[in-house]
This record gives structure tokens, C-alpha cells and sequence, in this order.
């Protein structure tokens, strides 16, 4: 699971979907956006839960690929 900014959960989710159905199908891993009931004490408000799940390896591209994807669209609310 990782913390996301809500400004940029968008470019892991894609319009209508699309970038994470794409992460899914590429990788084999399950991603998800848990509802903000999941977020731990440490989060804000806004952020975003993101949860990854499936054999060791998946879930390793799947967060790469992910984090490359937040890297390449940095929050504009925190610095």
C-alpha cells in the first residue's frame, strides 16, 4: 500500500480508467483505490490509498511503473 497526493492519483488512474487497467493487464498485479475508510492516522484527508497485490515480482514492476508514472507528474500541492 502507498499514500497518493489526490492531485495525483489521476495519472495512475487515466481518463476513464484506462492507465491502471493498462498497468493491470501489463503487469499481472492488482491495483486498487481503497476508499479513504483504509487511510491510516499519518494521511491526509485528501490523500489516496493505493494498494498493490500478486506474486512478488508483479507487484514489483507494478510499483515501479507507478512510481515512475507520479515521478513523471509531480503533486502540485506539495513540494
Amino acid at each position: 500500500r502507498m499514500i497518493v497526493p489526490s492531485d495525483q492519483i489521476g495519472c495512475v488512474i487515466g481518463n476513464a480508467g484506462q492507465v491502471i487497467q493498462n498497468l493491470r493487464s501489463e503487469t499481472g498485479a492488482q491495483i486498487r483505490v481503497l476508499s479513504s475508510e483504509h487511510l491510516p492516522p499519518c494521511a491526509l484527508n485528501s490523500d489516496e490509498l493505493l494498494q498493490i497485490t500478486g506474486e512478488v515480482a508483479v507487484v514489483k514492476r507494478a510499483l515501479y511503473q507507478v512510481a515512475a508514472r507520479l515521478h513523471d507528474n509531480p503533486s502540485r500541492s506539495q513540494h
